[in-house]
């Protein structure tokens, strides 16, 4: 998902196809709880970011230079270190 919200910013589509949070399971059993599913999970909430400027105020190749760094130096993800150490 990162990669076609990566390519959507690029393209200066800020916020298109975000998932919808009404968006829930279907089937639920309450009685029984047939529907578990055990092991290790993180919530991680993403928001856009106004850091990050859009394809008609830069080039495409700026951008790509910007988005590249954003995902490899700026944008830290905490998370994936705790997750190893779970593991």
């Amino acid at each position: 998902m990162a990669d076609i919200s990566g390519s959507l910013d690029m393209l200066g589509l800020m916020d298109v196809g975000l998932m919808d949070p009404k968006i829930f399971p279907l089937w639920k059993d309450i009685e029984n709880f047939e529907h578990q599913m055990v092991g290790i999970a993180f919530t991680v909430r993403y928001v856009p970011t106004p850091r990050l400027p859009s394809l008609g105020e830069v080039s495409q190749d700026e951008y790509k230079n910007y988005r590249d760094q954003w995902y490899t130096n700026i944008s830290g993800e905490p998370f994936t270190i705790s997750a190893r150490e779970m593991l």
